[in-house]
């Protein structure tokens, strides 16, 4: 009989829970109290909620790719494309559109 290795679908429910919790916490913060002025629950809501979605997701990616039989430096470099590709389209999109906007609207 053959050893089962990991795949990529390996999901751990309850630090999906948590997770999922957090990004409430956040979608909550932004959405019912407002992005203007000082606002105590806001501020406390978000600095909880955003260091415990990026832990966790650090964590679930980190016990992802331990299975992987990648090197490291395929490790890192495949984390770079997929971050930096999108970013650079993006990028490419958004930045003429703030121009036109700041410059021709007049819009801050």
């Amino acid at each position: 009989m053959k050893e089962q290795k990991f795949t990529k679908n390996i999901r751990i429910s309850y630090l999906d829970s948590v997770k999922g919790i957090g990004i409430l916490l956040i979608v909550l913060s932004h959405v019912a109290m407002g992005e203007t002025g000082e606002n105590p629950l806001r501020n406390g809501i978000m600095s909880f909620a955003v260091p415990l979605f990026f832990f966790v997701t650090g964590i679930l990616l980190f016990i992802k790719d331990a299975y992987s039989e990648k090197t490291i430096n395929t490790l890192l470099f495949d984390k770079m494309k997929a971050l930096i590709y999108p970013y650079c389209v993006f990028t490419t999109v958004a930045l003429p559109i703030y121009v036109v906007k700041t410059k021709v609207g007049g819009v801050q």
